[in-house]
Order: structure tokens, then sequence, then C-alpha cells
């Protein structure tokens, strides 16, 4: 099997099944091929750090921390995605928007990609958003697409102080992904929303 449909079947298999553990291995494979170029290993690590904030996000700062500029195009949306979801997550929201507002300037973000980032930003910084739950559906063809949303309106609701992330943190535990820090979120939404009753 050539590099590239590997690399693109176990991102799929990723996308498909969420076993971070599993892509883990084939991850470490990747970075340690010496057939790979620098800049397809940075852009695995852009995707890696991106995954790393549903499973392991003190992990996944410091694995930004590792990632570098790609000079090739292709990479650069994902990088400047990455960037300002890092931003968010350290709660720097004045940065990201300002970074945003740059990509947006010159185009460097798809406009999708602007959008869900600037909701993104505003879910962490605490902003009400009007029909979050149509935004963020659970009736995605892919799985990883499902729980990355749910993770979002879990943490939505969670921050609104509103009982629906009860709901979103039942539905993430039934999927049975190995993400540790999203299902540590939702297991202790669920505590605490039984305490309450």
């Amino acid at each position: 099997m050539a590099l590239n449909d590997d690399l693109t079947k176990t991102l799929e298999n990723f996308y498909k099944n969420c076993k971070y553990e599993k892509f883990m291995f084939k991850y470490q494979d990747f970075m340690d091929n010496k057939k790979l170029n620098n800049e397809v290993k940075n852009y695995l690590r852009i995707l890696n750090t991106n995954f790393l904030f549903l499973v392991d996000e003190k992990k996944a700062f410091r694995e930004y921390e590792r990632v570098t500029l790609p000079t090739d195009n292709r990479y650069l949306q994902a990088f400047y995605f990455l960037n300002v979801v890092y931003l968010a997550k350290k709660k720097n929201f004045d940065e990201a928007k300002e970074k945003l507002k740059t990509y947006k300037q010159y185009k460097s973000l798809s406009k999708e990609d602007i959008n869900s980032l600037e909701i993104f930003i505003d879910i962490y910084s605490d902003k009400d958003i009007t029909d979050i739950e149509k935004m963020f559906n659970l009736n995605n063809r892919v799985l990883y697409q499902n729980v990355f949303n749910a993770r979002i309106l879990m943490d939505y609701f969670a921050l609104k102080g509103d009982k629906k992330c009860y709901d979103y943190a039942n539905f993430l535990i039934k999927q049975k992904t190995d993400f540790t820090d999203t299902i540590n979120r939702a297991k202790d939404i669920i505590y605490a929303f039984k305490e309450k009753k």
C-alpha cells in the first residue's frame, strides 16, 4: 500500500471509529518513517494536536509547541485553524479574534472554517449563541464529527448551567471512544447532575 493511501486510510478509520490509541500507533509509525518529509510530518502533528484537544488537553498544549508554520500551502489552513483553537483553549480570546480577523482579511481560511472558529471562540468565552444545537447537530455520518459537536454542546451548556449538558455527556459516554479528557468531563457532569437530584 502506498504511503499516501495508508495515511488516508488511517485518518478515515480514526474519523469513523474514534479510537485514538490505534491512531497513535500508526501516527508514531509515520513520524518514524524516513520516507516521509518534514512537511507531511508537521501536518500530521497539526492533525494530532487537534485530536488531542478531545483526548488530553495538557498534552495538546505541549504538542502545539512542537508544530511549525508549514511552508507547503496545502497545510497552511490546518495550521491556521489549529492556531485559533489553541488560543481559544488558552482563553486568549482577544488574540484569537485578532488572528481570525487577519485570516479572514487574507482569505487564509475557508468561510466555513471562519464561521466555525468564530462560534468556537464565542462558546468558550461564554457568549449566548442562538440555535447552537442546529449548528452542531449529532446526525452526521462521521462519528468524529458527532463526538466533536457533542463535546462543544456539552461544554456550552455546562458553562451556562443548563441541564442539557447532561444529555450530551450521556451521548459522549455511549460512543465508546478513548478520548480520555472528554469522557472524564462527561462523567464529572453526569455525577454533578445526579448529586443535584
